[in-house]
């Protein structure tokens, strides 16, 4: 019923890869005739003509890695998009045809204000959208990002604590339901029914989603499993007939 092509920026594989890939899976599974397919992409890795290929691949939704609208933000994510070329992106994949359109912003960002939040939020809410996913800053010790802002580093103190999180989190739903997205889970939002991710939903619902790749994980109804990391020993255990399962 779903397929979701994410786990980073599978669009830098461009359309002739992803097509390989589809071409796999409906040669594997019995696709529904109104399957969801999603793509992830970042702002200009594909161009308008790859666009509109995709959708004659029979992409139907396509979410965007935006994370701001505001190019220092961009900056201080160490993205390689500024704001002008996320709006032109996903205006180009609009024009390209895809009804079911999202993308993606982080908030909890160090030294920035609700008010600054908001805006950005208003400006994406602005965009010829469908869908919104809006997450928390999440900082892993083995980024630069990461190393620049977590402790020992005295920088650490200026990320926001608990209740600005959660005032933030509070205000995200407040502006998207004015600009007429629903909450439909703890981070995503559809403008109106009808536009959630379908792909999404079965995870909250507990139905089974096979993981196909390095690290990607699934569920079979009562266990979630992930598959190794590495992509050398990820491919050395299919070899051997082995499932790739790490956990």
């Amino acid at each position: 019923a779903t397929v979701f092509l994410g786990g980073g920026t599978p669009s830098v594989l461009g359309v002739a890869g992803l097509g390989q890939i589809l071409a796999a899976i409906r040669s594997h599974a019995d696709l529904t005739a109104d399957a969801e397919v999603t793509v992830e992409a970042n702002p200009g890795t594909l161009a308008p003509a790859e666009l509109a290929a995709l959708r004659e691949l029979g992409v139907t939704r396509l979410s965007v890695g935006v994370q701001s609208l505001h190019d220092a933000d961009l900056r201080l994510l160490g993205r390689v998009h500024d704001a002008r070329t996320a709006t032109a992106f996903v205006a180009a994949a609009a024009a390209a045809g895809f009804a079911e359109l999202g993308v993606d912003l982080i908030y909890g960002l160090p030294r920035r204000s609700r008010a600054h939040w908001e805006a950005v939020l208003r400006a994406a809410a602005d965009l010829p959208i469908t869908h919104l996913s809006c997450y928390a800053l999440t900082l892993s010790p083995a980024t630069r990002l990461g190393q620049a802002w977590l402790p020992p580093s005295p920088r650490a103190r200026r990320l926001p604590g608990e209740r600005a999180q959660r005032d933030l989190f509070l205000a995200t739903g407040a502006v998207l339901a004015a600009r007429g997205f629903g909450r439909y889970e703890i981070s995503n939002f559809s403008r109106g029914l009808g536009h959630e991710s379908r792909h999404n939903l079965r995870y909250w619902r507990r139905q089974p989603v096979l993981a196909v790749g390095p690290a990607a994980h699934g569920h079979d109804g009562p266990r979630r499993t992930w598959n190794v990391a590495d992509l050398d020993r990820y491919l050395a255990l299919l070899a051997a007939g082995h499932l790739p399962t790490a956990g």
